[in-house]
């Protein structure tokens, strides 16, 4: 019986599947957790205003941008993990450009669990418009984002 040599391209192929296999293929980026949380943030944000009897903001008034990296940038941004940090930056009911920090922790699900800055975005319960303590919908919040996007 003869055995055919494996050429460097077949090993290196061969690799990288047997990798991919091993360790799943990278679900979680940068621009996936980016685009999830600026669309739940917005979408959020749009009801805290309604609650406040705020139904002048939109998405398009709000020029939502988010920027998100690990540990600063000294980790690569792919990949779960509770050291995401997000910068949100919005306009207000007001006009006003807003900018907060906001801690995410993505999980190998392709879901996410972040917390925004109090002095930002409110404390986690605020008075509605009919004087009632509700939930604040963007202190902390949850999303997913589609891995095979």
């Amino acid at each position: 019986m003869k055995f055919l040599k494996p050429t460097l391209a077949t090993v290196g192929v061969l690799a990288v599947a047997g990798a991919l296999t091993a360790f799943g293929s990278p679900d979680v980026t940068q621009p996936r957790v980016q685009d999830s949380v600026t669309t739940t943030f917005v979408n959020l944000y749009l009801d805290q205003q309604r609650l406040l009897g705020d139904d002048q903001v939109t998405a398009d008034s709000m020029a939502p941008s988010t920027t998100c990296d690990r540990h600063n940038g000294a980790v690569a941004p792919v990949g779960p993990g509770t050291d995401w940090i997000c910068m949100i930056t919005w306009n207000d009911a007001t006009g006003t450009s807003q900018e907060g920090k906001f801690e995410v922790q993505v999980h190998s699900n392709s879901c996410w669990t972040a917390s925004g800055p109090a002095k930002i975005v409110g404390s986690f319960t605020i008075t509605d418009a009919q004087g009632n303590e509700v939930t604040n919908p963007v202190n902390a919040f949850d999303g997913c984002f589609d891995p095979s996007s």
